[in-house]
Parts: C-alpha cells; structure tokens; sequence
C-alpha cells in the first residue's frame, strides 16, 4: 500500500472549502497529475512526507507551530474535515509564499546535515545515505520549483493526504 502527500496550487478564488468538493478536485488532479506536474501546478511526495517535515523542521514531532516557516511546506494550512475523502489542508497565498520563501532561502546541505540522523535513521537499514540524500535532495527540489511557481502566480495550495 503507499501513500502520498499530493500539492495542488489553485487561484484562492477557486477553491470551495468543503470536503465534497474537494475530494472531487484532488482526485481529478491526483488523475492528471503527470500533466499538472509538467505545468508545475501539482506535486507529490509519496511516503517520505513525514521525513521531509523532519528536515524542514529538525524535529520529527515538527515545530509545534504549523503555520512556522518551516513547517509550512508539508503540513502547514488550514485542515477541512472530509467524510468523503483523505486529510486536506488549505494554504492561503501569504503561506504560500511563506513556504516559497523559507525553502529559497534554505540550505539543503545545512538542512541534511542538522537532521539526516533523524531522517534517515529509520532508512538506514534499507538503503545508503547517499541514496537517501538524493531522494530528499529530490523531494526538496521539487517542492521549490512547486511552492516557487505557486507564490509567483499569488495561487493557494490543497493539500490531500492519500492512504
């Protein structure tokens, strides 16, 4: 079974927050999100979510303030209760540029250093720490071209929990 944390940036006008649209929204993304990544309206981090928090955050219960800086990019917005759907949270344009911001001006060399042993501890028996380094060299790298583009276009951005 895997899971993925999936990003979609969406003008703020756009967005009705309920659980029902919603769901609908991010599983037509989740459908076209090849396409929506190319046109670099979407992305997604599967499995590693919670890891790439601990990076940003240097902790792996996070900042204990969600709408800090650095937890803005995995878990940082608004949660909208869904009973038809996966976890959703809605960033405003402001956090959005917060997170574009903070991941601009982040050091992922510094970053790597200051968590890989809480990071990559839990991989470690799985793979190298050079392939670990890559893969959230990766991840960081997308979702700075994602939240870099997002802010540009003064868009928010859904987030969906998929399980």
């Amino acid at each position: 079974m895997s899971f993925h944390m999936h990003l979609r940036a969406v003008p703020q006008s756009d967005i009705q927050p309920d659980g029902k649209w919603l769901s609908t929204f991010m599983r037509n993304s989740w459908r076209d999100l090849r396409e929506e990544f190319t046109a670099g309206i979407a992305t997604a981090v599967e499995k590693d979510f919670d890891e790439v928090n601990h990076l940003y955050t240097g902790s792996a219960d996070g900042t204990g303030d969600p709408n800090a800086p650095a937890a803005l990019p995995v878990f940082g917005g608004t949660t909208i209760d869904s009973e038809v759907g996966p976890p959703f949270l809605i960033m405003a344009p402001f956090q959005v540029k917060q997170a574009a911001a903070f991941l601009e001006a982040a050091s992922f060399e510094n970053l790597w250093t200051a968590s890989k042993d809480g990071v990559f501890g839990p991989l470690g028996s799985f793979m190298y720490e050079a392939e670990a380094e890559a893969i959230f060299l990766q991840h960081h790298n997308d979702l700075l071209s994602f939240y870099r583009q997002a802010a540009g276009a003064d868009h928010s951005v859904v987030k969906a929990f998929w399980f």
